[in-house]
């Protein structure tokens, strides 16, 4: 049988919380185990490409935690994270040393800041970009996967690029938009998809590494988009959703239109997260105010996945990239 266990939580009410929860990938019952920092709501969990041992977990409050063994113990490296509030965490794919987080922004802190020893030592993203500072507001930064050293921070209007990695920076806009989600195309570098609020559709393209954009996206409505994934095996295809109202949208064109998937979640429910299997094409994970859904079919049909997780709230779900069974 399969036992629960409680390691390193502090549960002291009886209500749902936040939490980082494992899946057992040997069982084929296999439910969720606890594990993870403790006292402290999780935001984002993200977990290095190269080395899926080490997992860094970002709290409410808490800071960013680090277990280098695959979840079982954590620690809290880093005197300048303690105590803030990270919404995000995000390994960097060309050096599992160097982790990025974006806190809540106080008017005279950056949001986005950086480690380049597993978060040891932590810098605000801002001597480097001329305008003071790398100022985000809550949305993830987005890699290009061939092309590691490109990264995009959406910050509502006026966002911002790199092209060495973080050395340097420039602003730019997405005209008649703005955007909280960044997705570059997983094979050519030079096509960057900006989705969030537009004044008409909310949803724009770059096929020249976004030195010029077309807003595309018809069917999506009037819903705010906050994240932009790609199917691993044809990123012709393509899932969006936004915040509230748990919003699913799937494309097979590239983007240009968009149909609703059916979620089986309450009309007023917030989607925390989507995360796709990045083998396996139509496996995805939604992490909604009404549980944890999975779908292996493109969002044709879910199932709740939650076995094990008891009272808790699950707001982020992390696949390993070297083992997708493993969450």
């Amino acid at each position: 049988m399969w036992v629960m266990t409680w390691r390193r939580f502090v549960l002291s009410v009886a209500i749902p919380i936040s939490a980082v929860a494992l899946l057992a990938p040997s069982l084929s019952f296999a439910a969720w185990r606890p594990e993870g920092p403790p006292a402290a709501n999780v935001n984002s969990v993200a977990i290095a490409p190269s080395q899926s041992s080490i997992v860094y977990a970002a709290t409410s409050g808490g800071g960013v935690w680090r277990s280098d063994d695959g979840g079982k113990t954590w620690s809290l490296p880093g005197d300048e994270m303690t105590s803030r509030e990270v919404h995000w965490v995000q390994v960097d794919p060309a050096d599992p040393a160097t982790v990025w987080a974006g806190l809540d922004a106080d008017g005279s802190h950056s949001a986005v800041w950086r480690t380049s020893d597993k978060g040891a030592t932590w810098k605000p993203v801002a001597d480097s970009y001329q305008g003071g500072r790398v100022q985000a507001t809550g949305a993830p930064i987005a890699f290009a996967p061939t092309q590691p050293k490109t990264i995009y921070v959406p910050s509502s209007n006026l966002h911002y690029r790199t092209d060495d990695g973080g050395k340097t920076w420039r602003d730019f806009r997405v005209p008649n938009q703005d955007a909280y989600v960044i997705a570059v195309h997983p094979k050519d570098p030079k096509i960057v998809y900006a989705g969030g609020r537009g004044d008409t559709l909310n949803l724009s393209r770059s096929t020249d590494a976004g030195k010029t954009w077309r807003q595309i996206g018809i069917g999506l409505g009037k819903n705010s988009l906050k994240h932009l994934l790609f199917d691993p095996t044809d990123p012709n295809t393509m899932y969006a959703a936004g915040g509230v109202f748990t919003g699913i949208f799937k494309s097979t064109d590239q983007g240009e239109n968009w149909s609703e998937i059916e979620v089986p979640v309450g009309g007023t429910s917030d989607l925390f997260s989507l995360a796709i299997d990045p083998k396996k094409s139509g496996v995805l994970w939604a992490a909604t105010e009404d549980g944890l859904l999975k779908t292996t079919d493109g969002g044709a049909n879910w199932t709740k996945s939650e076995q094990g997780t008891g009272r808790y709230l699950l707001k982020t779900v992390a696949i390993d990239p070297g083992d997708p069974s493993h969450l």
